[in-house]
């Protein structure tokens, strides 16, 4: 049980037995043994699980879990019932700690348990707090560029077009139904992971389109710059951040088999050319699951990209609720290709995109992760 799916998986279980004491809590007492018994389940399976992992931190996003860095791409009554618990008790961020004792989950579960206006305590092996983006101030103030980092702007830009050009051949052998390895993508992503994320701000390191020939390349690998912001700001790192930085330059790979007479075209799609359209995300997410290494949460993004937070949008999917990294995704997509000249618009000027972001919060977008992104555009 090494990767995160495997430790998600396993903490289902462990917030099954607190939700079951917590909901025990509130028919009986604290002392009963029913509760005692959930508790001790869930500290038995708790225990197991941090001597693989020495800490283990949730982090909840709304209606949305993080745990393990890793975003949930699949949610169950157990996580949906604690983050509930969570929310209502207005906690964002806890920390499950090598040597927890039942004490401290006893305490947990008892505070979860009470009314609104009762205090969740943190313990020596339990810390409780709210998520802190980085780099959020309480009155933020714009940098000025340090020939330091403009140097490294300038580095990091020249890792970009070298990218472009990684990535066009990548989506060509996606087109030719050509095996794709995973290194071409991760050698992507760790050209900007080093340089740019916590350091240089996404804004100066975005590709300009050339040519409309250029266009999915371009946006894939803007895309993919936006979207790692904004899941370093929310204190994703490590291999989670490699994963969504190649899901987002894949994000788009269906988009190679529609032709380019629809993609380029200045006016109006007709029905016929909509259905082509809209049928990119389910035919690069096909395609993706056909390529070995590429990590699950590409062909979520690729799949769920035009899929808005409140359930419109496309492929049309019964009760279905895009993951957290779909949804950062759709952000980064809707901004890069609104400020981008395509045959059919003009760029907008970014403050006007902002105020659409705004405008679509809690509509089309997650509100929390709009926050998110305005936060980091406003750095």
């Amino acid at each position: 049980m090494n990767d995160s799916a495997n430790i998600q998986t396993a903490f289902d279980g462990v917030i099954s037995y607190i939700n079951a004491a917590v909901t025990n809590i509130r028919l009986y007492a604290s002392d009963h043994p029913q509760v005692r018994r959930q508790l001790e389940r869930a500290h038995g399976a708790l225990t197991q699980l941090l001597r693989l992992k020495p800490e283990i931190t949730i982090i909840i996003i709304g209606d949305d879990m993080v745990v393990d860095q890793q975003p949930l791409t699949a949610r169950t009554p157990s996580t949906t019932q604690f983050i509930r618990h969570l929310n209502r008790c207005a906690v964002e961020r806890i920390s499950f700690m090598k040597g927890v004792s039942l004490v401290e989950l006893t305490q947990l579960a008892g505070d979860l348990a009470g009314s609104e206006k009762t205090a969740v305590r943190s313990t020596a092996a339990i810390k409780l707090g709210k998520v802190q983006v980085r780099g959020q101030t309480a009155s933020p103030e714009r940098r000025t560029i340090t020939p330091e980092m403009q140097a490294r702007i300038e580095k990091l830009g020249s890792a970009r077009d070298l990218s472009l050009d990684r990535l066009r051949d990548l989506y060509d052998r996606i087109k030719a139904f050509k095996q794709t390895a995973v290194s071409g993508f991760e050698e992507i992503v760790q050209s900007f992971i080093k340089g740019m994320i916590g350091n240089v701000h996404p804004l100066h390191v975005l590709a300009s389109l050339k040519t409309s020939d250029e266009y999915t390349f371009t946006h894939a690998i803007n895309v993919c710059i936006l979207t790692m912001a904004q899941a370093e700001a929310l204190g994703i790192s490590g291999r989670q951040l490699y994963d969504i930085g190649i899901a987002a330059s894949l994000h788009d790979a269906g988009k190679v088999f529609v032709p380019d007479e629809i993609l380029n075209k200045p006016g109006k799609l007709s029905d016929d050319e909509w259905v082509l359209m809209r049928n990119h995300t389910i035919r690069g997410a096909r395609q993706i699951l056909k390529m070995e290494g590429i990590p699950r949460v590409a062909f979520i993004a690729a799949l769920e990209h035009h899929i808005r937070y409140d359930g419109t949008g496309y492929p049309q999917l019964k009760n279905w609720r895009p993951s957290l990294v779909s949804q950062m995704v759709a952000i980064a997509d809707m901004f890069d290709a609104m400020r981008s000249r395509r045959p059919y618009q003009e760029p907008k000027p970014d403050e006007l995109i902002l105020g659409i972001l705004r405008k679509d919060r809690g509509t089309a977008f997650h509100p929390i992760l709009v926050d998110n992104f305005l936060r980091i555009v406003d750095q």
